[in-house]
């Protein structure tokens, strides 16, 4: 929820402690199995949307990129940020 919120208020500073702070737990804990890798990935691509807005071509290598992750927590979200419904 405050991925979200920082994100569509442009809150880059605030969002990036998140995402640093949100890596270092995932680090630490092991132990949660595949919900791990998901919030992984949903940093990495955040990460990716944060960097800029990316022309066409960047855009559509990164959707096909998202689909075809097995496991990404928030992916609707991160294709509708890219212009994918």
């Amino acid at each position: 929820m405050l991925l979200r919120s920082f994100f569509e208020l442009r809150e880059w500073q605030a969002l990036d402690s998140l995402l640093r702070s949100f890596y270092s737990f995932l680090r630490r804990r092991t132990d949660i199995g595949y919900q791990r890798l998901s919030y992984l990935n949903l940093i990495k691509y955040t990460r990716k949307l944060m960097s800029g807005t990316p022309n066409n071509r960047k855009a559509a290598l990164l959707r096909s990129r998202i689909e075809k992750e097995q496991y990404v927590a928030e992916k609707e979200w991160l294709l509708e940020k890219l212009g994918v419904k």
